[in-house]
């Protein structure tokens, strides 16, 4: 039996007016979304889409199919708000989210959000970059030395948005094999345009997990982060009955979700 166990961390950075990034931690469930730049408030999107998954698990549920109803439940609510409200048109945001349910563990994700395994002093990404760059990258015709620089680094290929959405911008699902003593990252891309992965794996290993997620959030702002920036980390640790867990059994919200006016009534939270 596996649960997570850490902390999360998020700013808005010096420049943004709105923070459209959202973060939740729980024992089951750990989640990173970033409102798609340009979009109708990406905040809503966001925190309306990390809102939707904080509720996703339930014991026994299988946490592939969990994710699969989250997604689609959000897609729905957003969809939804989209039809009732032609001024809420283009509402978006990236996800990337990680389930756990006794042992089995299974990861979605859509957008330039990312997860990391730091396992044995080792950095692993779990994720690759939906955007038009790295699809650049992947066919041949850019060189990583011109990602940086390029003026559409920050188009992404799949989000969570209102119907319909094409076979190839549906999010991805995996399933994952995590052992006690993993340390998993999730985070926006404000945190990895400004940090190397290098520089990311060296922080994450600090001892305790609260901290890792501060200092991370921290250095990239020190490194001229202009951007929002989110970061989400736990320990994968065994599930004793007796344990007592640093997260509260409501979880951890962060960024936009701490805001519930930002989250859409048809979730069935009634602040908005």
């Amino acid at each position: 039996m596996l649960r997570f166990d850490g902390s999360g961390a998020s700013d808005r950075g010096p420049v943004r007016e709105v923070n459209e990034d959202a973060g939740f931690l729980s024992a089951s469930i750990l989640v990173v979304a970033d409102g798609v730049g340009g979009s109708a408030a990406g905040e809503v999107a966001s925190a309306t889409t990390a809102y939707v998954f904080s509720r996703a698990m339930t014991p026994g549920t299988h946490p592939m199919i969990a994710l699969d109803k989250a997604v689609r439940r959000s897609v729905d609510v957003l969809s939804g708000a989209e039809a009732a409200d032609a001024h809420r048109g283009g509402l978006a945001t990236t996800l990337t989210a990680l389930a756990v349910d006794g042992d089995r563990v299974a990861l979605v994700h859509a957008g330039d959000s990312r997860a990391y395994l730091l396992r044995a002093g080792g950095l692993l990404r779990l994720t690759r970059d939906h955007t038009y760059v790295q699809q650049l990258l992947d066919d041949g015709f850019l060189e990583e030395s011109g990602v940086a620089g390029h003026p559409w680094r920050h188009v992404v290929t799949r989000s969570i948005h209102a119907l319909p959405i094409p076979d190839d911008e549906r999010p991805e699902y995996v399933e994952l094999a995590l052992v006690p003593g993993d340390r998993v990252l999730l985070c926006s891309d404000g945190l990895t345009d400004c940090l190397p992965d290098e520089r990311i794996g060296a922080l994450l290993a600090v001892p305790r997990a609260e901290e890792a997620a501060r200092i991370l959030v921290d250095e990239a702002l020190l490194a001229g982060g202009r951007d929002n920036v989110t970061c989400v980390v736990a320990d994968v640790v065994t599930a004793h009955p007796t344990a007592r867990p640093r997260v509260s059994g409501d979880g951890l919200r962060l960024g936009s979700l701490e805001d519930d006016g930002n989250v859409l009534a048809a979730t069935g939270l009634s602040a908005y």
